[in-house]
């Protein structure tokens, strides 16, 4: 039996690990790949809809603040984080899920600016990237 190894990057910065396993009567190789952090991987969209489902409760004010709750979503182990902090136009609240990998953390949020008149912006992941947070 021969195995052969490639390691290449992929775009969205995984480690993809490709082997190519050829017993000596078989052809062509058989290519069984692996990528790093495929196990912790899931759909981005599933995590968002629960952080809009999370916000919105904040909102309703079904969900209080909270530090380091645990939340299966999926199969997969997430650390839940909901605060408050001052803005300029009224109270920003955030909501954050992060994941454990091997050597990072990933962390996704969404949030909400509550205005005095009672109004409500909705911000993006992005946007919270640009005042800051996380």
């Amino acid at each position: 039996m021969q195995v052969r190894e490639r390691l290449t990057r992929c775009s969205n910065g995984l480690v993809k690990l490709s082997l190519f396993v050829q017993k000596a009567a078989q052809k062509p190789p058989v290519q069984l790949t692996a990528v790093h952090g495929v196990i912790c991987k899931m759909n981005q969209s599933s995590i968002y809809a629960k952080l809009e489902f999370l916000r919105d409760q904040f909102i309703a004010g079904e969900l209080k603040p909270c530090v380091d709750q645990e939340l299966k979503l999926n199969g997969h182990i997430f650390t839940k984080n909901v605060w408050v902090e001052p803005h300029e136009s009224g109270e920003l609240a955030v909501i954050m899920l992060a994941i454990d990998k091997l050597f990072i953390t990933n962390k996704y949020c969404l949030g909400a600016i509550i205005n005095k008149s009672g109004s409500i912006e909705y911000l993006s992941n992005e946007q919270l990237w640009d005042i800051g947070i996380p």
